[in-house]
């Protein structure tokens, strides 16, 4: 299941940055569930990995200026993770990475 800070504290103290997500993920992580999990993510980033990347290879690209800097991926309630989905995982950040993001795993 992923959360996002809003959804983790929609009353509390919530201070949002320009440029910043925190994904807060629980459950497992496996075979079954990692396409899941990365098409989540980009919903949530509101990013489609290959049109953006022909998007940012465009000579006339220019970054937004609300364009995510940092993804902090909260796995603290991560309960299990296999093999396939390590795989998916890394791969998954190294797409993020070539568009200059940071990405942040808490586990």
């Amino acid at each position: 299941m992923i959360l996002t800070l809003k959804d983790l504290c929609p009353k509390g103290p919530l201070i949002e940055h320009r440029g910043i997500k925190i994904v807060h993920y629980s459950g497992g992580l496996h075979f079954a569930s990692r396409a899941v999990f990365k098409s989540n993510i980009c919903q949530f980033l509101n990013i489609n990995l290959t049109e953006e990347t022909k998007r940012r290879k465009s000579p006339n690209f220019i970054e937004a200026d609300d364009a995510i800097k940092y993804l902090i991926l909260d796995f603290t309630a991560l309960s299990y993770i296999d093999p396939s989905a390590i795989s998916t995982f890394k791969t998954f950040i190294k797409d993020l990475e070539a568009f200059k993001n940071s990405t942040i795993s808490n586990d």
